[in-house]
């Protein structure tokens, strides 16, 4: 079993892991994120970084059924054996 955790921690952000956190981080345009609370005092640059690697785990995750290893994205995810 994966535990599998989105969850902001960049310094003065008060969303943590809120619902739908993850949508910019999968369908990022920054016109449309760009004024949203949600990602109040996170560099859109970072998010587009991140959103990049977390799509690349989730395709991974599509070709072949699995996430093999435990992997870390400073500041948005944690993915671990449980």
């Amino acid at each position: 079993t994966l535990y599998f955790r989105i969850q902001s921690k960049f310094e003065g952000e008060n969303c943590g892991s809120a619902h739908c956190f993850d949508l910019p981080l999968l369908f990022f345009n920054e016109e449309n994120w760009k004024d949203t609370g949600l990602l109040n005092n996170m560099p859109l640059e970072e998010i587009k970084k991140y959103g990049r690697q977390i799509r690349e785990i989730w395709a991974s995750f599509i070709r072949h059924g699995e996430i093999s290893k435990e992997i870390k994205i400073p500041k948005i995810l944690e993915i671990k054996k449980m």
